[in-house]
């Protein structure tokens, strides 16, 4: 009998690490050759990226997953792009070009990335994901595929990770070309803490909802004032909002949005009649949004505009009823149902009546007409 011997597999073993930066093949081989790029993309063959999977696969598998570096700069970056300082080179890592790719397209190593940029970068494919408000839920984390010995490790980690509340100063401080960036996307982050805008000369737009901000003092810091035009700090734990000062400080603010905060107002008598009303046109257009459900901020406002009106400004009496109506709405949630009662009432009578006659109608029909004719209404 003839012993048959089996080569092992020729393919170099490569010990990939998670947070390491490697120099790495993107394209497929065809036939030896690197196939090449034909398609707009930042991604040339070859390029950095830096390694997420965990380290369990990146031991076992043959295969890891990455996220590729570009030192391609732009005057503003997007939500899923990550600003890096790798090799003192500074550059964007690109969350939402996340790749699984084969062990063997790793050309070099080119050095590790800085854990506070790794947890950035995981955080924003988190975001982008649309998976930390998923896995906030604990059992849907216990759901999870995790090994039986260290789930609750697993668990108790995650948790730890989205809960965490992060300094925003820290965070400001890591975006590159500040004085380029019109449209500001701080979101999802659970920044706290005072920040410092002053190198921020071209902002138009703040966008930070879903935050832990007490307050909004940290405006006040942007150089260019009379630029703003965008707010939105949905989420937050705001308590106190200065109108007057926002009208006044922002002249160009075209839209607010305080919503799910603690609101109160704060120094409602420095507002003009004129910005009063103009603040509840806004309200009514959408423009400002605020709400009640946390706090008493627009059961402040109605008390101002009652207290417009008793000093003799009637021009306030429609925005007192207007406000009067929005409070009530806001209270109760269903409001705009209330007389779906009164109207399910009746058509539940009705239908009630008219399945009695049916009946009556049938039960005369079925002592008229033969059964073979009465299929259609068993």
């Amino acid at each position: 009998m003839v012993g048959i011997k089996i080569r092992p597999h020729s393919e170099k073993k490569i010990a990939a690490k998670r947070g390491e930066v490697y120099l790495i093949r993107f394209d497929p081989l065809i036939k030896g050759k690197f196939k090449k790029i034909v398609k707009n993309t930042e991604i040339k063959d070859p390029h950095p990226a830096v390694v997420i999977s965990n380290d369990i696969q990146n031991q076992k598998s043959s295969r890891i997953t990455v996220v590729p570096l570009t030192h391609t700069l732009k005057p503003f970056y997007e939500g899923w792009e990550v600003y890096s300082n790798f090799n003192n080179e500074k550059g964007k890592i690109m969350c939402d070009q996340v790749k699984n790719i084969d062990k063997q397209r790793i050309i070099k190593h080119l050095g590790t990335l800085d854990p506070k940029t790794l947890r950035e970068v995981e955080r924003k494919i988190l975001d982008g994901l649309e998976l930390i408000n998923s896995l906030a839920n604990e059992q849907l984390i216990m759901e999870l595929h995790f090994g039986w010995d260290w789930r609750n490790v697993a668990v108790k980690n995650l948790k730890s990770t989205i809960y965490m509340t992060n300094q925003a100063q820290e965070h400001i401080n890591q975006l590159t070309n500040q004085k380029r960036i019109r449209y500001l996307d701080i979101s999802n982050r659970d920044l706290a803490g005072e920040a410092n805008l002053k190198e921020f000369t071209a902002l138009t737009s703040l966008n930070s909802y879903n935050n832990k901000f007490e307050n909004l003092d940290f405006l006040n810091t942007l150089p260019n004032k009379d630029k703003l035009q965008r707010i939105n700090f949905f989420g937050n734990q705001i308590k106190e909002i200065d109108l007057a000062w926002l009208l006044n400080t922002f002249p160009k603010l075209e839209y607010l949005n305080c919503e799910n905060n603690p609101l109160s107002a704060k120094n409602l008598d420095n507002l003009t009649s004129k910005q009063f009303g103009k603040l509840v046109q806004g309200i009514k257009d959408k423009k400002i949004r605020i709400n009640s459900f946390k706090g008493t901020i627009l059961m402040d406002l109605l008390e101002y505009a009652q207290k417009l009106v008793n000093k003799g400004n009637n021009n306030q009496q429609q925005n007192a009823q207007y406000l009067q109506t929005l409070i009530q709405q806001g209270s109760s949630p269903v409001k705009s149902d209330n007389k779906q009662p009164g109207n399910n009432t009746l058509l539940l009578v009705g239908l009630i009546v008219f399945s009695i006659l049916a009946v009556a109608i049938v039960g005369l029909e079925l002592v008229e007409f033969p059964s073979s004719e009465l299929v259609g209404w068993e």
